[in-house]
């Protein structure tokens, strides 16, 4: 149970298996709390927004910038806040990946602020003509392709830059349940010599030193990953676990 006191002061009670009842001792000036089972939340009066607690998908990884909030409200394993008129925020950046030459890729952005938003793709760093939509299609995937994309998003009262998406090619193709973010092959898994899978994760092993990247907001699904290395026989090799969903 949460209550906020007339001062800005946060008092919480009860069930507390996952600190939820933990108020940080740095958090004043509340106006505002919600609460699920395992996970707390607070609206300060600079509309800012303070979370602790259970944290399985996100939930309580409150986006870089986000301020002007107005309401909130604890989900199950997620968080809502309502915002009111604000400079652009990109809470989920696009999604680097791996696809098969020939393929086509659509890469998006969660975004809000106040309306109207204008939207500018870039490809490593330069302008792509037309590409002004909040997402990006590429379609017929070829060699120049593989690149860093990234989305500028503008309104009245400001700009704000996503995180980059890389976008390679590679051998792999996977299909069927993607709860677990599992058929999604990550950026940079393009020499892999072998593959296996899980109920919830893929693995691949590649050969030589390959660099992966895996472009995350701070809001990212409750996906993980595995990296090691191993060697067979006198070739390094590096075994990637695609987004598991366990160890």
């Amino acid at each position: 149970m949460l209550a906020v006191k007339s001062d800005g002061a946060i008092v919480a009670w009860g069930l507390n298996n996952n600190g939820q009842t933990n108020v940080p001792g740095d958090l004043t000036n509340a106006v505002a709390v919600a609460a699920n089972l395992n996970r707390s939340v607070a609206l300060r009066s600079d509309g800012t927004i303070v979370t602790w607690g259970q944290n399985i998908a996100g939930e309580s990884v409150v986006p870089a910038g986000l301020t002007n909030v107005m309401q909130i409200s604890a989900g199950g394993d997620f968080t809502l806040a309502l915002v009111g008129d604000s400079a652009p925020l990109v809470s989920l950046p696009p999604r680097g990946r791996t696809i098969l030459p020939g393929a086509s890729l659509e890469l998006t952005a969660t975004v809000s602020g106040t309306p109207s938003l204008l939207y500018q793709w870039q490809r490593d760093g330069v302008d792509i003509s037309d590409a002004t939509n909040l997402s990006f299609s590429i379609t017929n995937a070829s060699a120049t392709n593989v690149a860093d994309y990234r989305v500028i998003v503008t309104n009245r009262h400001g700009g704000t830059t996503s995180e980059v998406a890389t976008v390679t090619l590679g051998p792999i193709i996977a299909w069927g349940n993607n709860a677990s973010e599992q058929t999604w092959i990550p950026a940079g898994v393009t020499n892999p010599v072998h593959v296996a899978a899980g109920s919830g994760h893929s693995v691949a092993l590649m050969t030589g030193r390959a660099t992966t990247s895996h472009p995350e907001g701070a809001a990212r699904r409750a996906a993980s990953r595995r990296v090691g290395n191993s060697t067979t026989g006198s070739h390094p090799s590096r075994c990637i676990a695609s987004r598991c969903s366990s160890g």
